[in-house]
């Protein structure tokens, strides 16, 4: 039985020091990369006015009984929308009729 455990047991201590490592290094990748937000914030006023009326009236439009108060408003974050098609095309050209999703868009930090 010793013979088992000491071989299986350098094993298992080996490769949960692999898992450590490789977890640091990912780690330390992670703080080089910025995640793009898919939403950013409405802070233009104009804009701020058309997007809150275009989500009041279709909110009015579902339910007319009731009040409907916008807490945060936020739109599409142009850089996410172009990258992404970007990345959909490609993947569809190389994998045609592939079902792929994209996760995040991350950017290098300058």
């Amino acid at each position: 039985m010793g013979f088992f455990s000491n071989l299986f047991g350098k094993k298992a201590q080996e490769n949960s020091e692999t898992v450590s490592q490789q977890v640091a290094v990912q780690e330390k990748e992670d703080d080089n990369w910025e995640t793009i937000p898919k939403w950013i914030k409405v802070d233009d006023p104009d804009e701020r006015r058309k997007v809150a009326l275009i989500a009041s009236s279709i909110a009015k439009y579902d339910d007319n009984g009731k009040e409907y108060i916008l807490k945060n408003l936020e739109k599409r974050n142009p850089e996410y929308r172009k990258l992404g098609i970007i990345v959909a095309s490609t993947i569809n050209f190389m994998v045609p009729n592939s079902t792929q999703s994209i996760a995040s868009i991350k950017k290098a930090k300058s």
